[in-house]
């Protein structure tokens, strides 16, 4: 059999932006392994529709997304507009939520240790405390996501992400400011890498509810929240997702 290629060769364009078909336990595998010390973080960002409809209007944010190391897809919108679209070389499909917990127990068992990011105050904290009363000891900080960029408080965050030099930073702050905060400042993070988690720790703390699993593996996670969160997604599914397939339409032509 013919040794498949490495993911960095698997990679389809959708518009300005490039997607990695990798596997999930490549995923796994890649955010376990230490970067090089003293590097900057590797960058692993997810790329759903509504981030690539952001990236189609915004430059700077497609520019992001392409120096990430890793854009995998977290999306049915994304394979099926890749099927469209692109070369149709995208098989595969993971969302933080479903694989996290895997990294937190492989990184524990390594005595790894991972920062948190994102949220508001209270959520993030009782997020953190509910994985380290599983996993003792993997969490090396957390903070929230609420701080002004150029602030004393985004300073005091740095550095104690410096100080605390994590392998792993969940970074969910949302699209497009987390990408973009995570490609300004990784060279002052004294981390491994850098995954881009959304509202995962919402999630994991139920205090945001997603459709059921049969649903979310079958491409109709979109409808469940747009039932359960109509005032939050409604333009992103009802406006975006139409707005996506126009914008690539208009993309495709152009080339």
């Amino acid at each position: 059999m013919t040794p498949q290629p490495d993911f960095r060769e698997r990679v389809e364009w959708l518009g300005p932006v490039r997607c990695h078909d990798i596997s999930r336990e490549e995923l796994i595998r890649e955010l376990v392994r230490s970067g090089d010390r003293g590097a900057p973080p590797r960058l692993f960002f997810n790329l759903n529709a509504h981030a690539l409809n952001l990236a189609l209007k915004n430059s700077a944010f497609a520019a992001a997304l392409n120096r990430a190391e890793v854009t995998f897809c977290d999306g049915f919108g994304v394979l099926l507009l890749a099927r469209i679209f692109g070369d149709g070389r995208l098989r595969h499909r993971m969302t933080p939520p479903d694989f996290v917990q895997e990294i937190y127990r492989r990184f524990h068992e390594d005595g790894k240790r991972i920062f948190l990011v994102g949220d508001e105050p209270a959520n993030v904290e009782t997020y953190a405390r509910s994985v380290e009363a599983k996993f003792p000891k993997l969490i090396a900080g957390w903070h929230d996501g609420f701080f002004e960029p150029g602030s004393s408080a985004e300073s005091a965050l740095i550095e104690k992400i410096r100080a605390e030099k994590p392998h792993l930073l969940l970074l969910g702050m949302g699209m497009p400011r987390q990408e973009l905060w995570a490609d300004v400042h990784q060279e002052r993070l004294f981390c491994k890498g850098i995954l881009t988690v959304g509202a995962l720790f919402s999630w994991g703390i139920s205090t945001r509810r997603r459709g059921p699993r049969w649903a979310t593996d079958r491409g109709l996670e979109w409808l469940f929240r747009l039932f359960l969160e109509p005032s939050r997604v409604w333009k992103r599914y009802l406006i975006g997702l139409p707005e996506v397939v126009f914008r690539l339409l208009l993309a495709s032509r152009r080339d």
